[in-house]
């Protein structure tokens, strides 16, 4: 789908997104206490009540050896913030190290710790016309793809963020709940795509 498209289709489901925003406000509370964890623990690969909301909002079922390895990663990228590792790294690192093609867990590790960056999810690529991780393929193909539409979901939100439409949309969701006015512009388009339901 086109960005013009992209932000005609939520400006004419602003009233529906609006509804889903009240129906989920306690799951935004909880991303949004999520972020402000992230910020604040003193380790996040020992912070346990950081670690038990991180599993419980995004699903986050693995075993203990996998969830160790995700979150010493986390932890490490969240203190080289002058230097972090780029999407496909992170995502080679998780593959190689835990065993698993975590496209979906890696860019929400990155989308916690850096508040210009969207997770990857599936509601939000179907709302794109992305098409799904392919799971038959190979590991290398499956990572090559990941790459690619976790890059296509940014640039995408990225484009729809220059269009002059955009700006009334973004007042929109400003006015509607200025509680989360201070999302940065990005994440508000995310998550309005993800509300599209």
């Amino acid at each position: 789908m086109t960005p013009v498209r992209t932000i005609e289709t939520i400006h004419n489901n602003q009233n529906l997104i609006h509804e889903n925003v009240r129906r989920r406000i306690r799951s935004i509370n909880i991303y949004v206490t999520i972020q402000e964890m992230a910020l604040k623990s003193d380790d996040l690969s020992t912070d346990k009540l950081f670690q038990t909301a991180f599993n419980g909002f995004y699903r986050f079922r693995r075993n203990i050896y996998q969830r160790c390895i995700f979150y010493s990663i986390m932890e490490r990228e969240r203190n080289n913030k002058d230097n972090i590792s780029s999407f496909g790294q992170l995502l080679n690192e998780v593959a190689d190290r835990s065993g698993w093609i975590e496209v979906s867990f890696v860019s929400k590790m990155m989308a916690t710790l850096d508040d210009r960056i969207a997770p990857y999810d599936k509601l939000v690529c179907d709302h794109l016309c992305l098409k799904s991780l392919p799971y038959s393929r190979s590991k290398k193909d499956r990572i090559a793809r990941g790459i690619e539409n976790f890059n296509s979901v940014q640039e995408h939100l990225n484009r729809i963020l220059e269009l002059p439409q955009t700006h009334d949309v973004l007042m929109s969701w400003n006015e509607a709940f200025p509680v989360f006015a201070d999302f940065r512009d990005i994440k508000k388009l995310d998550l309005m795509l993800w509300l599209m339901r």
